[in-house]
């Protein structure tokens, strides 16, 4: 029993006859309930009388066919096609068969989120809700302009990029569709997906029934039976015009051989290209800083990359495509035969052996602008959440202490191809949010996907504490009067006071039972004190903002260890240390109304008073129930509520979740950690969307081969199973 597409001038209908004669039917909708069986054959005929059987029009019977077995929604480049289609066709006399569209839509989605509803993957639950069929249904009863509008969405919304049936059409070479014929059209324009070897092109059309392939020249122009003219340029850019229009319904494809990035590699200026075999490039999340290491087959280049020569400079550099990657020249390993360089990024001049270790006091400062002075020449970008930081003290390598700044606000240190710091959130976007955003780079079988393996990581927690002591040792305040004076005229004089903070910039407020103004913010002095050490300790009168020095006086001598106004000396019993240093301060004034008669004198008092955001925190973050409590987060650094809450959703964001963990090697794309990605496997049904933890780059020379790999690492976040 044969079906039949009956062209018409305003649409088309299917056909169904009791016998191999085609006839024409009246019938107003179109029919994907014949398809679901491949054995059954059908027919397009045009309105000029012409016949296509189901082979020659084959990408729109496979759209229709995919609709009627509720497999897959229709491929993006179909879909493209089948928009134009709908806005030309879907008119009041020739109507799509919008509730068979929407039943067969609704129930494979509902299918597939029953099976893969995770935050990672390409489905919203909101999109196929009841009251969202209610009103596809609505539709069609409805304003046809309306009607068709809501069906060009609907194609558009539910929409993949398995492009499997495109592709393997021609023997799984990499392939675009150019576009489909109308019967009338006859140029085409479109750009390629990647850029191509220009001579490797090879358009595929059908015209009057039969197949043709048209081929490109090293010059770009493109050959062929019913080929007025037609020409790819370098970048993949192709139009095509034909003395006859490809036949209605058909695809116009063209395959490629994919054009490989270029690359080159040099050190010290000069070009290593052709003399490396092997060179890799590591670029994980986990990693503060990128590292390359590259084989040498060249004995006369041995010398040149002694490490010892330009010790701390940037002496390697891996160009790919339009990027730079430089490295300092580190290490020197294997025979003058065979050998490998290996280095860091600039960011390794921040730790060792390069760095000396910091001991230093910070106040009243964010954390960017201590991660800025830590990292000096070495340009940083802080793209975290900043916060406040009233008073720290860290001892370390400088790059550490800007990864234990960046792990305050749940962020990680990384290294640009320029050998720059970026400060960022581990989580750019948090896996509840990942079905809602665009993906940067889309991984399938049929595209870029050579190998792939598979890790699981159970959920941990889904609460947890967490707390902050941000003063880092006891504060204290110390009012004193700036005049001098203790007694003043009521009503007439007011009273100038200095608040010294230790340590200096803590946060306070001053309140009082006269009233009291600011006058004075931040003011310097600088103080010269005798102190006595007694018991190995002694006591500054201020606080120190800067410029600490001492000499001592006697016989007493040894190290000096400030811990604020606290002097620490090892082995001293006994001795008088003269110091120097810069305090800071604040002073207010302080004054009353005049007395009541009855009044001799009013005692005015004055406090300080810790604001609740500087004293201790701690706050419970939870997802889901809340009912599995991970093992508190204590950090000194963390000195309000809203940066705890910031460490509390990126700990649970990493431990809540079911990881799934894809790792796999893909041509090289340039691609980050940090990206959003989807994966599509159909050939071992795995399919997600997570972010890119690792994005290392390896290029492998043999003989006159090459290859350029990225292997990649995906992390896919799935809700804990109940």
């Amino acid at each position: 029993m044969p079906v039949v597409l009956f062209g018409q001038p305003v649409g088309r209908a299917f056909i169904q006859t009791r016998s191999m004669t085609l006839a024409a039917s009246r019938e107003q909708y179109l029919r994907t309930d014949f398809l679901k069986g491949e054995s059954i054959p059908w027919y397009l005929l045009s309105s000029s009388g012409n016949a296509l059987n189901q082979f020659q029009a084959q990408p729109l019977i496979w759209l229709m066919r995919q609709w009627g077995l509720i497999e897959f929604p229709p491929p993006k480049n179909i879909t493209r096609f089948l928009k134009n289609t709908v806005a030309k066709l879907n008119v009041p006399l020739q109507s799509y068969p919008v509730t068979q569209i929407i039943d067969g839509t609704v129930q494979q989605l509902r299918n597939t989120i029953v099976k893969h509803n995770t935050p990672s993957h390409i489905y919203h639950i909101s999109q196929i809700t009841d009251g969202a069929v209610q009103q596809l249904r609505s539709l069609i009863s409805g304003d046809p302009i309306q009607r068709s509008q809501f069906l060009r969405n609907v194609l558009t919304t539910f929409t993949l990029t398995a492009e499997h049936y495109l592709r393997s059409s021609v023997g799984g070479a990499p392939s675009d569709i150019i576009g489909f014929g109308d019967g009338t059209s006859t140029t085409f324009t479109s750009t390629l997906t990647y850029t191509p070897h220009v001579s490797s092109v090879v358009i595929h059309y059908t015209i009057n029934g039969a197949s043709y392939e048209g081929v490109a020249g090293e010059d770009g122009n493109i050959t062929g039976t019913y080929i007025a003219s037609g020409a790819i340029d370098p970048d993949g850019h192709l139009t095509l015009t034909f003395t006859t229009a490809p036949d209605i319904g058909s695809s116009i494809l063209a395959s490629y051989t994919r054009k490989m990035v270029d690359w080159s590699l040099k050190v010290d200026g000069v070009d290593f290209s052709t003399v490396v075999s092997e060179i890799h490039v590591s670029q994980r999340e986990s990693e503060k800083i990128n590292h390359i290491e590259v084989t040498v087959k060249d004995p006369s280049k041995f010398t040149m990359c002694d490490p010892a020569h330009n010790w701390g400079t940037e002496r390697i550099q891996l160009t790919v495509g339009d990027t730079t990657y430089s490295f300092l020249l580190e290490s020197r390993e294997g025979s003058e035969v065979e050998f490998t360089i290996w280095g860091r990024a600039k960011a390794a001049l921040l730790t060792e052996p390069f760095a000396e270790k910091v001991d230093k006091e910070w106040s009243d400062l964010n954390a960017s602008s201590i991660a800025s002075e830590l990292a000096g020449s070495v340009p940083l970008d802080w793209g975290a959440e900043d916060y406040y930081i009233p008073y720290g003290s860290f001892e370390g390598y400088p790059l550490d202490i800007i990864g234990r700044l960046a792990e305050t606000v749940g962020a990680v240190v990384r290294t640009k191809p320029d050998g720059s710091l970026v400060v960022r959130p581990k989580f750019t976007v948090r896996p509840k949010d990942l079905s809602k955003v665009t993906e940067t780079r889309r991984y399938d079988r049929y595209t870029n996907l050579v190998s792939l393996d598979y890790s699981e990581e159970l959920p941990t927690c889904n609460a947890v504490v967490v707390k902050g002591e941000p003063a880092g040792h006891e504060v204290s305040f110390t009012l004193e009067m700036d005049d001098g004076e203790s007694c003043y005229e009521a009503g007439v004089d007011s009273a100038y006071i200095r608040v010294y903070s230790n340590p200096v910039g803590f946060p306070y407020e001053v309140v009082s039972t006269g009233t009291v103004t600011k006058v004075h913010g931040a003011k310097t002095e600088e103080v010269e004190e005798t102190i006595t050490i007694t018991n190995e300790s002694g006591s500054l009168k201020h606080p120190v903002y800067k410029d600490f020095s001492y000499t001592w006086v006697g016989k007493c001598r040894g190290s000096v260890v400030r811990t604020g106004k606290t002097l620490h000396v090892a082995g001293c019993k006994c001795g008088v240390l003269r110091v120097k240093y810069t305090t800071k301060y604040d002073v207010y004034k302080v004054s009353c109304e005049k007395l009541a008669p009855d009044e001799k004198e009013r005692p005015v008092l004055v406090c300080v008073v810790v604001p609740e955001e500087a004293a201790a925190v701690s706050v419970k973050v939870i997802m889901g129930k809340g009912d599995k409590e991970c093992d508190p987060i204590d950090d000194e650094l963390i000195a309000t509520d809203s940066v705890a809450v910031t460490r509390g959703k990126s700990f649970l964001d990493d431990n809540y979740y079911l990881k799934r963990k894809f790792t796999f090697r893909v041509p090289y794309e340039g691609a980050v950690d940090g990206e959003v990605a989807d994966l599509e496997d159909d050939v071992r049904n795995l399919y997600g969307r997570g972010l890119i933890r690792q994005a290392n780059i390896v290029i492998n020379l043999s003989g006159s081969t090459r290859k350029i790999w990225q292997d990649l690492e995906v992390v896919c976040f799935e809700n804990p199973p109940s």
